[in-house]
């Protein structure tokens, strides 16, 4: 089973997390979010300001904050070893933002930093 976190708990988040609870090879392994109240319909699921605060660490992250917020989030995690799928939809910065977010998950791990934390990337009315 693959550990999932979801960051963001608006709806997109609140339907990738069902999507992740519905998917037989993933495991909700919790939610990130400004701040750490349980989310409604997931009151057992853990809920975190950082990655670093869950019990478990992911092993991906599904990102659904707004677009403009996207970026360092996702590089934060992808340096720490944490696969991603966004939601982000400014077309016209796609690509430009691919290639500095492949320059992330390409960092040699020793360079990483463990664990990582979005807690100051994330807006503050996540």
């Amino acid at each position: 089973m693959r550990k999932i976190a979801i960051i963001g708990a608006g709806n997109v988040g609140i339907a990738a997390a069902k999507a992740v609870l519905e998917s037989p090879d993933m495991e909700l392994c919790g939610f990130i979010r400004r701040k750490a109240e349980s989310v409604s319909g997931f009151e057992n699921i853990p809920v975190a300001k950082s990655v670093s605060e869950l019990p478990e660490k992911p092993e991906g992250a599904i990102i659904t904050i707004p677009s403009r917020l996207v970026e360092p989030v996702e590089a934060n995690l992808l340096e720490n070893g944490i696969y991603t799928a966004d939601c982000f939809d400014i077309h016209e910065e796609l690509s430009g933002m691919r290639g500095r977010l492949n320059s992330s998950a390409e960092k040699p791990r020793s360079k990483r930093n463990e664990p990582p934390s979005a807690r100051a990337l994330l807006p503050k009315d996540s």
